[in-house]
C-alpha cells in the first residue's frame, strides 16, 4: 500500500506543478530589506494543490521598481534580475507541459514522476523567489562613531625671541584650559629662549 500510495502522490504532484505560476512582491517599505516573493492564486485559480516551494518552468515572475528579484534553486543563486518588468524563469528544473516543446517535456514529466516516487511522493527540490530593496534605506544608522578628541596647539615662530614675562603669560593661559601644564619655568629661569629650547623640554606632562 505504501508504494501505491507514493505512485499515486508523485503523479498526482507532478501534475498539480504543471501550472505556470505568477510571483510578485507589493511595495516594500523604508525599513525592509528583503522579502520573500508570492504566489498568486485567487478563487477562480485551479492552481491550489502545488507544491510548495516549486517553481515551474516558463513561470513569470514581476519585478518591480526599486526591487531586486533573485531565484534561489537548491540554496543555490540561479537567476538575478534588477530590471523592472517582466521576468520569464525558463531555466528551471521543473518541466511544464505548457512551457517548451511537447516531447521533450512528455519525457520529462515522466521522469520526475520517477524520481518523485523515490522520495515518497515529495518533490525532492526547493525553489524560492526573493525580492530586495534597492531603495535608499532612510534612518538606518549603522557603524560606530569615533570619539571625540580635542587638541590644543601652542605654537610661535622659531626666529622671534620671547621675553620671560611673555612666556609666564602663556604658561598661564595654558593652565587654564585643565588639560596639561607645559613646564617651562626651568628653561626660563635659565635664561633660555624658546628658539633654543629642545622640543622634548616642550612636551606635555598629561
Amino acid at each position: 500500500m505504501g508504494l501505491i500510495k507514493a505512485a499515486l502522490g508523485a503523479a498526482g504532484g507532478v501534475m498539480a506543478d504543471q501550472w505556470l505560476e505568477y510571483f510578485y512582491c507589493d511595495s516594500l517599505p523604508e525599513n525592509v530589506m528583503a522579502v520573500k516573493g508570492q504566489k498568486r492564486s485567487s478563487g477562480r485559480s485551479s492552481n491550489t494543490r502545488g507544491s510548495d516551494n516549486i517553481i515551474s518552468n516558463g513561470s513569470v515572475i514581476a519585478v518591480a521598481d526599486g526591487q531586486c528579484m533573485v531565484i534561489v534553486d537548491q540554496g543555490k543563486v540561479t537567476e538575478f534580475c534588477a530590471e523592472p518588468g517582466e521576468f520569464k524563469y525558463d531555466a528551471s528544473t521543473e518541466p511544464s507541459l505548457f512551457y517548451g516543446k511537447l516531447g521533450k517535456n512528455i519525457l520529462d514529466t515522466f521522469k520526475n514522476i520517477g524520481k518523485r516516487f523515490t522520495f515518497g511522493g515529495e518533490a525532492p527540490k526547493d525553489q524560492r523567489v526573493y525580492y530586495f530593496n534597492t531603495k535608499e534605506l532612510i534612518g538606518n544608522k549603522y557603524g560606530t562613531p569615533l570619539p571625540s578628541r580635542s587638541v590644543w596647539l601652542i605654537s610661535a615662530p622659531v626666529s622671534t625671541s620671547i621675553s620671560p614675562s611673555d612666556a609666564l603669560a602663556s604658561t598661564a593661559t595654558a593652565s587654564a584650559t585643565q588639560f596639561c601644564s607645559i613646564r617651562m619655568s626651568a628653561a626660563m629661569s635659565a635664561g633660555i629662549t624658546p628658539a633654543t629650547v629642545s622640543k622634548a623640554s616642550l612636551r606635555p606632562n598629561c
